[in-house]
């Protein structure tokens, strides 16, 4: 019997101890009531990961060592014994001899004697995952991830039962949706709606993660067809009508902020019209704009204030030493000397690129490029909304001729400012393309840089 013994299973072993266990009528009796529930403590989370644990192959061996030293114990334990007096075989389940009367008796002995015989049904094997999924969950986040591994056994076990099945994907899915996995979510119930596409759960839960996502169409289409199955299930309408008014709400915001900058543009295109049909009635030419980088990303249009007088944006270069500084606002009646001066304050500490100050007011010379840069047309067609004044900045500079173009470039040189002269006065001389906002060179009168700087005349552009 011993030798027999050994080729059992750990679980068998323990249904063989049974064998020299005393059973009195009396001890079956109270042994068939209900257990204390302390013996039914168990911690279903952590059997759930000793169950699904694969012992490694010296784990196996030290596993049946363990089980061949503890028989050769309880055999040395009994050896030379003999077997007690008022033990009954008929009182366990190996030696009974109406065994279907007993299991019909309800003896627990049988049954976990049968179980020993027989593996569970995929179907058994599946709820009793999902009880074990559902136990892990009621005892909070900290369990969340192994209510989900219980999940996926009962999926993994094999169920016939679709409906079932459906059950498990949508409970793993609750469980991903707290976790606010919403993509899982999604996934899991459209399996279970697979399965079973009566599942109102897997509706209702499908449509929460498609909100987290912000897909409110998709969510409300959801739920819509959750409640064909169901049209009385008060959660899906409650959330369905609050769905709807929220995305009412947001694309009313949506159309609010693009009317309010379809105005924006239009009133911003209205002062451009302005600045550009006050410019051309100056008589100042303008050129594209090739300075636009030096601006560190200011705004570099020029404006009309309420007077009708041009405001400008100016940029001062300083060759010697390629600095330069960007000027927002500058009026088209102020004189140029005026504005130098307020770069050279003498109250203010110098740069660092002339801390010996030869950069000063009475020291300078200051300088523009004759046709610096391609002009740009006019244009002699009146814009007749503010659509087609936005189109027609989009489309693209107009220009002439290619001839004409180096016929300037070849003209081009630079030319001293009289500084006592205003800004909107030195933009209407001849020859004086503005390249898209004002541009002045600035260097120390009489230098040996000067000298240089116009013998080699301007960049050609």
């Amino acid at each position: 019997l011993f030798r027999e013994a050994r080729v059992f299973s750990s679980r068998s072993f323990a249904c063989f101890l049974l064998l020299f266990q005393p059973l009195s009528s009396s001890s079956f009796h109270r042994m068939s009531v209900q257990p204390d529930p302390e013996d039914l403590n168990i911690n279903s989370a952590k059997l759930a990961q000793q169950n699904e644990r694969v012992l490694s192959a010296r784990e196996k061996a030290k596993q049946e060592a363990d089980e061949d030293e503890a028989l050769e114990n309880f055999a040395n334990a009994f050896k030379g014994k003999p077997i007690p007096d008022d033990w009954e075989p008929n009182s366990h389940p190996y030696f009974m001899s109406d065994l279907e009367r007993e299991m019909q008796a309800g003896n627990p002995f049988v049954d976990a004697f049968q179980q020993l015989l027989y593996e569970d049904p995929p179907e058994e094997i599946a709820e009793n995952k999902k009880q074990q999924g559902n136990d892990a969950l009621k005892r909070g986040p900290k369990y969340y991830d192994d209510a989900i591994k219980c999940y996926t056994a009962a999926i993994d076990a094999g169920s016939s039962d679709n409906k079932a099945n459906a059950v498990y994907y949508s409970n793993r899915a609750a469980v991903q949706l707290l976790k606010r996995n919403f993509g899982k979510v999604i996934e899991d119930c459209e399996s279970a709606l697979k399965l079973d596409a009566g599942n109102v759960k897997a509706y209702f839960r499908c449509s929460k993660a498609m909100l987290g996502l912000h897909k409110y169409t998709q969510a409300m289409e959801k739920m819509e067809a959750g409640l064909k199955v169901d049209g009385e299930n008060k959660e899906l309408k409650k959330m369905l009508e609050e769905t709807r008014k929220k995305h009412q709400q947001q694309q009313d915001e949506v159309k609010k902020k693009e009317q309010a900058k379809a105005k924006a543009m239009v009133a911003e295109s209205s002062k451009s019209r302005a600045a550009r049909k006050a410019i051309e009635d100056r008589g100042i030419v303008m050129g594209e704009s090739v300075y636009q980088g030096l601006s560190g990303g200011q705004n570099v249009e020029s404006k009309v204030d309420e007077e009708g007088h041009v405001h400008w944006p100016v940029l001062v270069v300083y060759p010697e030493f390629d600095q330069s500084d960007f000027l927002q606002d500058v009026h088209e009646l102020a004189a140029v000397a005026d504005t130098i001066a307020l770069l050279f304050d003498p109250s203010q500490p110098p740069p660092d690129w002339d801390q010996g100050r030869k950069y000063t007011t009475s020291s300078v010379r200051v300088y523009y490029a004759s046709y610096a840069c391609k002009e740009l047309s006019t244009g002699k067609k009146k814009v007749e909304s503010d659509e087609d004044f936005i189109g027609s900045l989009l489309s693209g500079s107009d220009r002439k001729g290619k001839a004409e173009e180096y016929a300037r470039a070849d003209k081009s040189k630079y030319i001293e400012v009289d500084l006592t002269k205003s800004l909107v006065e030195v933009l209407q001389q001849e020859g004086h393309v503005v390249p898209g906002f004002p541009v002045f060179h600035v260097v120390v009168r009489d230098s040996v840089f000067e000298r240089h700087f116009l013998a080699k005349g301007p960049t050609e552009f």
